[in-house]
């Protein structure tokens, strides 16, 4: 029966990882974008557990590895199928990070938090934009001799055009589908849309210095998988705060508050709704 363990095991992996994606469940440890990747290595698996078999069948090949050691993975996979997938759970966002880091420190490198979501690595061009670097410092930090003026010049390669993720007028909706790239935008431009109304779904989130009518209606993003989540939303205030962690639809309009001394986005909330954790509560950057 030992030369058979390495391959049921790898079969039961595999079935496993296709159950997950197969029922939409996958999407709770990882970023939608990396699916494809996980639906080959399933397959890769599925042959190279199919191989061991077929080896162990026809061959008699015994296996080198202790059956201790398969005993252990065995029992790995076997509490995989029998616990049910669950997303984090939104009390745990206090243990995850500060909130509004990324809009204090002015720089969302971190993966982003309850402030501003995380931007992408610079360009060329966006460094020889920034008026703190110097020509030096560019050639050193690209690597070449960069003319600084034909960087600037020069329209990037295979560009897209860059599509708002916000309507030019009316009530501004976040949705899971624009959350990240939406809360982007409000917090670059927070004087842009002073005064329109907003809605948002999200849990609440209290850090110890709120005032009793502070909340973040936050949710979870992820990058690359649950084991990265942070959280981002938005701050409202002017009504009693909701209990930490429950689910909440979030009307009001926006103003140009701040958090700390800095300039972000700030929802005036008029109504609040309770709602249901909604099936996946995670939000992915793409």
């Amino acid at each position: 029966m030992q030369r058979y363990m390495g391959g049921l095991l790898m079969v039961a992996l595999c079935g496993y990882l296709w159950k997950l994606y197969w029922t939409g469940t996958i999407l709770v440890y990882i970023n939608p974008r990396f699916v494809p990747f996980t639906l080959a290595a399933i397959a890769l698996m599925a042959l190279l557990g199919g191989f061991s078999l077929w080896s162990g069948a026809c061959r008699g090949r015994q296996s080198m590895v202790g059956r201790w050691t398969y005993a252990a993975f065995a029992m790995v996979i076997a509490i995989a199928w029998l616990a049910p997938p669950k997303a984090l759970d939104p009390a745990m966002a206090l243990q995850k990070n500060a909130p509004f880091a990324a809009a204090l420190n002015g720089s969302g490198s971190d993966g982003g938090t309850a402030g501003a979501p995380a931007t992408g690595p610079k360009t060329i061009v966006d460094l020889a934009r920034d008026p703190e670097i110097t020509q030096e410092q560019l050639d050193r930090l690209t690597g070449t001799d960069i003319d600084e003026e034909a960087a600037l010049a020069q329209p990037a390669v295979g560009a897209k055009k860059q599509v708002s993720a916000i309507p030019p007028a009316g009530e501004i909706t976040i949705t899971a589908e624009n959350y990240v790239e939406g809360l982007e935008e409000l917090f670059a431009k927070p004087d842009a849309y002073a005064g329109r109304p907003i809605r948002v779904e999200g849990f609440a989130y209290r850090d110890k210095d709120f005032r009793p009518d502070q909340f973040v209606a936050a949710r979870y993003q992820i990058v690359c998988c649950a084991a990265d989540a942070t959280v981002i939303g938005l701050l409202a205030e002017g009504m009693a705060a909701p209990t930490d962690a429950a689910w909440v639809e979030v009307r009001g309009k926006l103003r140009k508050g701040e958090y700390q001394g800095k300039p972000m986005p700030v929802i005036a909330v008029t109504s609040l709704r309770a709602m249901p954790e909604p099936p996946n509560p995670y939000v992915y950057r793409n």
